[in-house]
């Protein structure tokens, strides 16, 4: 098998056509390849699929499928924001639920002093977060973060998987605005580890932003994937692909990754369940 559940296209954030995605994900020999925009944000809406263009969506995936029917299992999925406190309300997520195959949820923005600030965009973003958000208290807005995945695994119940779950790290890297070895950190991290077994939920081995920002941040950390082995959560593959140039790019990079962590075995999704894909 190969498989990835997370990519996008130019309905939401990506720069290629639906068509481009899965006629190379097929020539790159994919066997299993979910769509998954980004779910409406009125904050960003030009990088989201709007509520206008849900059926067209929807409409634009089921041409696939049926062209590439016995060929390739394409996924009808979408990328549904967790906001603290809010759920998804935002992006109003029912409104979508019945009609998907794959549900991911994701932890883009956080909710706090009375604003909703992006933490998965540019260092300015994440600073506005940092000093409007939190009063400049990185410790704060880590914990808020960790805090909404917790709060996402346990009551969002129809997401399948978890997507970039320590996504906080990639304004991060080289410790820009806290020392990521720091034993609070790790205890939020362990603790999101705990939460995610707890409630049998799966994770993605992730490298869209080591692929796109040219760094070696991967999601999960080799560390949070310790920890998460250690609670027995399941990992698959999600390339986070936004063009065709990042399907073909990076899927054994993917791999080794997975492999280095120590992580033996992927799932894959069918008919609603996660069964093994294969051992590496």
């Amino acid at each position: 098998m190969k498989i990835s559940f997370h990519n996008h296209s130019v309905f939401s954030d990506g720069s290629d056509t639906m068509q481009d995605m899965l006629s190379c994900a097929y020539n790159e020999g994919f066997t299993h390849f979910a769509m998954t925009d980004h779910i409406h944000s009125d904050q960003t809406p030009q990088w989201t699929v709007t509520y206008d263009r849900y059926e067209e969506y929807l409409n634009e995936i089921k041409r696939f499928k049926d062209m590439y029917d016995g060929k390739m299992k394409i996924y009808t999925g979408i990328e549904a924001d967790w906001y603290n406190g809010e759920g998804t309300y935002y992006g109003r997520y029912e409104s979508l639920a019945g009609k998907l195959d794959i549900t991911l949820g994701s932890v883009h923005n956080l909710l706090a002093n009375g604003g909703n600030y992006i933490i998965d965009g540019s260092r300015s973003d994440f600073e506005e977060c940092l000093y409007f958000g939190f009063y400049g208290n990185i410790k704060d807005m880590v914990a808020c973060y960790y805090e909404s995945y917790m709060e996402m695994a346990e009551n969002f119940t129809q997401a399948d998987l978890l997507c970039h779950i320590d996504l906080i790290r990639k304004n991060n890297a080289g410790n820009a605005y806290y020392d990521e070895d720091e034993k609070w950190v790790k205890d939020l991290e362990k603790a999101l580890a705990k939460k995610m077994g707890m409630y049998d939920r799966v994770t993605e081995i992730n490298g869209g932003g080591a692929y796109r920002k040219k760094n070696d941040v991967y999601y999960p950390s080799c560390r949070l994937i310790e920890y998460l082995k250690n609670e027995n959560v399941r990992f698959t593959i999600g390339l986070d692909a936004h063009s065709t140039e990042m399907v073909k790019g990076y899927y054994d990079a993917s791999i080794s990754y997975a492999k280095k962590a120590g992580i033996d075995t992927l799932y894959v999704f069918n008919d609603g369940k996660w069964s093994e894909a294969e051992s590496l």
